[in-house]
């Protein structure tokens, strides 16, 4: 996926004190879905509505300057959701590293199910 916006940058607050998505934020949320589902059908993965999934993210930066790899992690999470699961509070976030890609800056999404604890 593009890299997303940050947390800082995806919202505008009103004044009654809910927060819509920017435009910029909008149009992330577009793409993602759209690359989302294509990989989906494409690793014939079925929307998951009763277990665990495992998010597993990988970061490339543009540059070496200082960022926060979860400050994007709500929109991915929500960009998601009703593709690989039901429901975002299934989905258990896993920042793996980050490097810098300055050519393809990216996040990389590894997703399997998880295995439950007994077996």
């Amino acid at each position: 996926l593009p890299i997303p916006v940050t947390s800082n940058h995806a919202y505008v607050h009103l004044r009654n004190g809910s927060k819509i998505l920017t435009k910029r934020a909008k149009d992330w949320m577009m793409e993602a879905e759209r690359i989302a589902k294509r990989d989906a059908k494409e690793q014939h993965w079925t929307l998951e509505e009763t277990r665990k999934v495992v998010v597993e993210v990988l970061t490339y930066w543009p540059d070496r300057r200082t960022r926060d790899c979860h400050n994007g992690s709500k929109l991915i999470m929500d960009a998601l959701e009703g593709i690989v699961y039901k429901d975002d509070k299934r989905a258990l976030v896993r920042y793996m590293d980050y490097e810098v890609d300055k050519e393809n800056p990216r996040v990389e999404l590894k997703i399997y199910l998880k295995e439950d604890e007994e077996k």
